[in-house]
């Protein structure tokens, strides 16, 4: 993974840093995507990191460029705390007009809502330029990329929005998901993607693993993928 390091500052310089601060290509976000679990070793990542999130089973690793790294599930609790909670349009959670200025509406998949401010609170004013995440980190950047108007890329991606409409900066997130891995279409139909979905087709099934990272990659690589997939992200 020793290629991913050199470029995580400067992501695409083919983009002018004037008309969009961070652009990735998309084997590059993955590859860090999957380097955000586990940063030992990682050590250009270690030397950009401004603040790494770790409370109420949530992480998040911020760095000086302004890429917020968002990584999945890796407990029993979060699984329990946040991908399992499906009730939706509850009170707590509910995202007032008021509150984003951007006048969200739909019910939200609350567990997911509720680990994506966690990480948005810490943060606070610290609004990132660009976001990567897998998997219920995924969940988070969809939600994360509507609040602070900000590009991301979910890998493995689940549905979180109810609503009967997009919504204000929809169009800002590119959601990926195999079609052999069921966190795509998780929690069900009802739902849907927050921005552009692009379902892959499988590269190799391996079962539970077609979740992983390292299987997207694959999926990636594949031939009639590569036809549907921009390059990089923001897409040209």
């Amino acid at each position: 993974m020793s290629n991913v390091h050199g470029r995580v500052g400067d992501a695409d310089p083919s983009r002018s840093r004037r008309a969009c601060p961070l652009r990735y290509r998309l084997t590059n976000a993955a590859d860090l995507a999957e380097a955000c679990y586990d940063l030992r070793g990682q050590s250009i990542i270690q030397r950009a990191l401004v603040e790494s999130i770790d409370e109420d089973d949530v992480q998040a690793h911020l760095l000086d460029n302004g890429l917020l790294l968002i990584p999945g599930s890796n407990s029993l609790e979060d699984h329990l705390r946040y991908n399992f909670r499906l009730v939706v349009g509850g009170k707590r959670y509910s995202v007032k007009e008021s509150a984003t200025g951007s006048g969200f509406g739909g019910r939200w998949h609350q567990g997911f809502l509720a680990h994506a401010m966690v990480i948005h609170k810490r943060l606070d004013r610290r609004r990132p330029k660009f976001i990567i995440g897998h998997s219920l980190g995924a969940a988070a950047a969809q939600f994360l990329s509507l609040l602070w108007r900000v590009p991301a890329i979910g890998f493995a991606a689940p549905r979180l929005h109810a609503g009967g409409r997009e919504v204000d900066n929809d169009r800002l997130c590119l959601c990926l998901w195999r079609k052999d891995d069921p966190v795509g279409s998780f929690p069900g139909d009802t739902f849907r993607h927050v921005g552009k979905s692009i379902r892959l087709d499988k590269n190799k099934s391996t079962g539970l693993l077609n979740h992983s990272l390292r299987h997207y990659k694959a999926s990636m690589a594949n031939a009639h993928n590569r036809s549907v997939l921009p390059q990089a992200w923001p897409a040209a």
